[in-house]
């Protein structure tokens, strides 16, 4: 693995019941990270208790800026860029032992409601089987857009414990909230990764991912990047 220079430590208390780690990963873009983090701030309700920023710019610059502003997170300088599946490798190797629950950000969504972690932690915990829960965002590419949704036929809505939808179509890297024990197998580390690591999931047929709310909720983040800097992998 790559080399990487860590600065910072930990925030928040230890042994919070249950324990969620945000994991923050950014390539360099300043202004998406601000809005992003200033979001989450507000609209993350829960019991986050550490918080790691993988930073994939490799720009002492930006090294700095990171390092004097987000003070509260665990910041990882990577020493090489590593692109968006080796960040994820990164990223996923910084998580504490006693964290059993991860928040997956990336630096370019913003928060469109109020999110209820315990709820979902709750909605996970009550079936092994749904391995995700991710939270809607708008219509991005030239397909979605033609269908006004990301959903597509045959997604279920449940109610129980709370309203979520289920699929098994993909698993994303948008935001979303997952156990721990699925970073035990690491991130694929090849191009096409999301997809890879997709697959590998649905080799149990049981398995189900989620979304977060209603089929007919509008947006509950909204993707505000034009572009994936540095974001080789995907």
């Amino acid at each position: 693995p790559a080399r990487a220079a860590v600065a910072g430590g930990a925030s928040g208390a230890v042994g919070v019941a249950p324990l969620i780690a945000l994991v923050v990963f950014t390539h360099g873009r300043r202004e998406c990270l601000r809005r992003t983090i200033e979001s989450a701030r507000f609209m993350l309700d829960g019991p986050i208790a550490y918080r790691i920023m993988v930073d994939d710019s490799c720009d002492p610059t930006f090294a700095a800026h990171l390092d004097a502003t987000y003070p509260e997170f665990h910041r990882i300088h990577n020493a090489r860029r590593e692109g968006f599946a080796g960040a994820i490798r990164v990223g996923w190797a910084a998580i504490p032992e006693p964290f059993e629950w991860v928040f997956h950000l990336e630096d370019d969504f913003t928060f469109e409601r109020r999110v209820d972690l315990a709820a979902m932690i709750e909605t996970l915990a009550a079936d092994p089987k749904l391995v995700q829960l991710a939270l809607k965002r708008q219509p991005w590419n030239e397909r979605e857009k033609d269908r006004g949704s990301i959903y597509l036929p045959g997604f279920e809505q449940h109610e129980a414990p709370h309203p979520h939808v289920r699929h098994r179509s993909w698993w994303t890297t948008n935001p979303s909230l997952y156990h721990r024990r699925l970073t035990a197998g690491g991130w694929p580390q090849v191009d096409r990764s999301e997809g890879v690591f997709t697959h590998r999931l649905l080799a149990d047929v049981d398995v189900r991912f989620g979304y977060w709310g209603r089929l007919d909720d509008g947006p509950w983040v909204t993707h505000i990047g034009d572009d994936r800097a540095g974001g080789k992998g995907y």
